[in-house]
């Protein structure tokens, strides 16, 4: 699975962990306190969270700058190069579950 940070101008932390391959542009950001999978359908949303939990990674209990260095010390599959929102469509590749 591949997460691509989304870091807006003129700040130096991601807000958005976009997902690689989701077919809606499934994304994890953080709402009303806690972190969620938005724009993910049910399935999607299901190997997310198993794929994370599978590298000890709750997204409902940890908070979004927490889940980037998570992602980065387990060695999962980041990039780093930044996106536009124009880019987003068919950004995690699921050909490793």
């Amino acid at each position: 699975m591949k997460f691509r940070p989304w870091i807006p101008k003129n700040t130096t932390q991601p807000i958005r962990f976009y997902i690689e391959g989701s077919t809606n542009g499934a994304f994890i950001s953080k709402k009303a306190g806690s972190l969620k999978i938005s724009n993910s359908t049910a399935d999607e949303d299901l190997k997310i969270r198993s794929f994370l939990l599978s590298h000890q990674i709750d997204i409902d209990i940890i908070e979004l700058k927490e889940l980037g260095e998570k992602i980065s010390t387990k060695e999962l599959s980041v990039f780093s190069m930044p996106i536009s929102l124009t880019r987003v469509l068919n950004v995690v590749d699921f050909k490793g579950l």
